[in-house]
């Protein structure tokens, strides 16, 4: 059996990178060889090297690819002569336009819903719709998605939710985490870019109603770009506006990009998606892991399928009203603030470890050599 598989990976930074990077390392434990196609390198791109050749294409993915980088593509493929193309995200489009003609089979992870199919998809419509010979999706929202607006076949594709590596966290935790302080008091956390999709303007309007109720709760939103008045996104700069009129200085935090934020994490009481649009993101399954419940909003994405009734509070729709009561609500009722925790950490533990994915993964390689 030829267990060989080159991975088409849009950026080495973070979410769908890390979940790409934790499944490859368990399958080259099994025997399973990995080449890496990047367009564009990261944080992460060390990580991708350990496991196998790496080449960085240093395009954007929104383009189609230009020649030097159509030479770089092909030869990786002709030097490593992989069995199987696995294209990480929707995002990498633009390699399989020129993977196409190889013939070789694709499976495409497919972590986006509507906005990220319509942004980096649309363009290369045909070859999203037509060279994947097996779809996986992130969340029941994203297979819906896929089925219903891209009129992909119910049987290409294949439920695969995201997967936490459970051991590396543990490690993470352990490690030193330098000049990081914990919020005081009870803390509320939330992640990801600092853009519109994430919702980041619902989540500073939910902390100014909370905060006017007198309660003594703190905000954390790791991610990026900083909101601060030297911020050159529009969008940021709204947020860092928003924060004043909301008198919100000194409650809400923005640490930023923090390669290891479980430490931190760890000390949060609350974690809350904001996102107007999110099909699942690993931060939900880190938080629900360190026995932290989740607030999210039905019909944003995949969230509300893991968090359930028991792992925190699924609201009937995204607005700051029902964040904030939910915040409190949490805040108020410690003995339901555990239960949700215990059964989070449960349930991560039981349905949502990177080894359920990679065995999901497995199978599905394992059937294309086979019938190869």
């Amino acid at each position: 059996m030829k267990k060989r598989v080159t991975v088409i990976a849009h950026e080495a930074f973070l979410g769908a990178s890390r979940v790409t990077i934790d499944v490859c390392k368990e399958l080259k434990s099994r025997g399973w060889a990995f080449s890496f196609v990047i367009h564009l390198a990261g944080v992460l791109l060390s990580e991708f090297e350990e496991i196998g050749p790496t080449v960085v294409l240093d395009q954007s993915p929104l383009e189609h690819l230009k020649d030097i980088q159509k030479t770089k593509l092909l030869t990786c493929i002709h030097e490593f002569r992989p069995t199987i193309i696995y294209a990480s995200t929707c995002a990498t489009c633009p390699s399989l336009a020129i993977l196409k003609s190889t013939g070789i089979p694709v499976v495409m992870h497919v972590h986006e819903l509507a906005t990220g199919t319509f942004l980096f998809a649309r363009p290369f419509g045909e070859v999203f719709y037509e060279v994947p010979s097996v779809y996986l999706g992130a969340s029941r929202a994203v297979v819906d998605h896929l089925v219903r607006d891209w009129s992909v076949d119910r049987k290409k594709v294949h439920l695969a939710y995201e997967g936490a590596d459970l051991d590396r966290i543990d490690k993470l935790l352990k490690s030193e985490c330098i000049n990081i302080k914990k919020t005081p008091g009870f803390v509320v956390a939330a992640a990801g870019e600092c853009r519109q999709m994430k919702g980041t303007d619902i989540w500073l309007e939910a902390a100014a109603i909370v905060s006017s109720t007198g309660y003594p709760i703190n905000y954390i939103w790791f991610g990026g770009p900083i909101p601060t008045i030297n911020a050159v996104n529009k969008y940021c700069m709204l947020l860092n506006s928003k924060i004043d009129q909301l008198n919100l200085r000194g409650i809400v935090h923005f640490p930023g990009w923090l390669k290891n934020y479980y430490p931190l994490l760890a000390q949060c009481d609350v974690f809350t998606l904001p996102s107007r649009e999110d099909p699942c993101p690993l931060v939900v399954l880190d938080s629900l892991y360190l026995s932290i419940p989740v607030i999210c909003a039905r019909g944003c994405g995949g969230a509300p399928e893991v968090v359930g009734e028991d792992a925190g509070i699924v609201v009937s729709e995204l607005s700051p009203d029902l964040l904030a009561y939910s915040i409190i609500t949490l805040y108020r009722e410690h003995e339901l603030r555990k239960r949700m925790g215990q059964a989070g950490r449960k349930k991560i533990i039981r349905d949502f470890g990177i080894l359920r994915l990679a065995n999901q993964i497995e199978y599905v390689f394992g059937g294309i050599v086979a019938d190869s």
